[in-house]
């Protein structure tokens, strides 16, 4: 089936450059996308590429695919990609690729009757290590709504130009958050600060306020969410940006817990566990949010209540920098009551290939 595909190319040159490709090159990767998606390309592709989102897919897809597509199982993995849960499979691809650098690998495995199923299998020789793989929604931590009440509201209370960033170490009520904003010696503090000023609200909360003129223009109006990742100890944080009318109010935390999230991937995983084999839940932690010690904490506590299907834990997080160089963040945590423990040439591969940024877990 031909399909035709418009390279009218409407994105400027800089952005093409910058990410060291050319019309001609995503020509050549779109043929490959539709030798391997064949009709299906128009499910996940459009049919004219003009816009940077659709550029990056284009050569990340491609990348992985190229990598892959000899591999077995390629053809029944492509198969089960639907735009209803694409993130997923797209992280078991991505998984995949990144491994396939360092060992031999089939996707969607074909496995005995009555076991599970799980995403991926690695070989070393004779050995084999089953991989399921697992994302999280972490869409219900923002709470968009209440934030976005509050962020108008700070708003409407505080006229002056400056841009306000609210910070949360715990959460507390509306209500009280509210009356904290409305306190008159507060706002005029506020309306009077000339340089860039933290203000310590309530035992929880820090306000800090940077004194600007609007931003771009008065009718400018958006809504923006994000991570906020503190640079000494990793906690990361969920952040809301409301702007209007020039002028922007940022609400960053609180920390959040975490453990619910990470016990439903593994309670979601352990029925693809294969029987005699070690087994690997790798979960995405892209969008983790929280403190690493307590992530590290909880995965431990699995362990120690005897999970013992469970060779190894990964926490894995594949991105690409503004020119789309991979980066890729690992931290292992190995089962020590595991009845299939992982190998130890596994555990090796996995230190050579990312040891300068590996923090190695296991539980003694």
């Amino acid at each position: 089936m031909k399909i035709p595909v418009n390279f009218q190319i409407k994105t400027p040159q800089e952005i093409l450059t910058q990410r060291n490709t050319s019309a001609d090159d995503l020509k050549v990767r779109t043929q490959f996308l539709l030798k391997c998606l064949k009709k299906r390309y128009l499910d996940f592709f459009p049919t004219k590429i003009q816009y940077p989102q659709e550029i990056d897919r284009i050569i990340s897809w491609s990348d992985r695919f190229k990598k892959l597509h000899e591999c077995e199982g390629f053809d029944r993995h492509i198969k089960v990609y639907n735009n209803k849960d694409l993130y997923s499979q797209v992280f078991v691809t991505t998984v995949a690729s990144i491994f396939h650098d360092f060992v031999e690998l089939s996707l969607e495995p074909i496995t005995p009757p009555n076991e599970g199923n799980p995403d991926i299998a690695l070989y070393d020789g004779s050995k084999v290590i089953y991989i399921e793989c697992k994302t999280i929604n972490t869409e219900k931590y923002y709470d968009y709504d209440e934030k976005e009440k509050l962020a108008r509201f700070v708003l409407e209370e505080i006229s002056s130009k400056n841009q306000i960033t609210l910070f949360f170490n715990e959460r507390i009520s509306s209500e009280e958050i509210r009356d904290l904003i409305v306190d008159e010696k507060l706002l005029s503090e506020i309306n009077n600060i000339t340089r860039e000023q933290y203000i310590r609200i309530h035992s929880n909360i820090t306000l800090n306020v940077i004194p600007r003129d609007y931003l771009g223009s008065k009718s400018l109006y958006a809504e923006l969410k994000g991570i906020i990742e503190d640079n000494i100890d990793g906690v990361k944080k969920p952040a809301f940006v409301f702007a209007k009318n020039g002028r922007s109010v940022g609400i960053v935390g609180p920390v959040v817990d975490f453990s619910s999230s990470l016990e439903s991937r593994r309670s979601k995983s352990k029925k693809q566990c294969v029987k005699n084999y070690p087994f690997v839940l790798v979960i995405d932690a892209s969008h983790i949010l929280g403190d690493p010690k307590d992530h590290a904490r909880y995965i431990n506590n699995w362990f120690a209540r005897k999970n013992t299907r469970y060779s190894a834990v990964i926490l894995f997080s594949a991105s690409r920098d503004f020119q789309l160089s991979e980066v890729v963040k690992i931290t292992c945590y190995e089962n020590p009551y595991a009845e299939n423990p992982c190998h130890a040439d596994f555990i090796k591969l996995l230190n050579s290939k990312f040891g300068h940024k590996l923090p190695h877990n296991k539980v003694n």
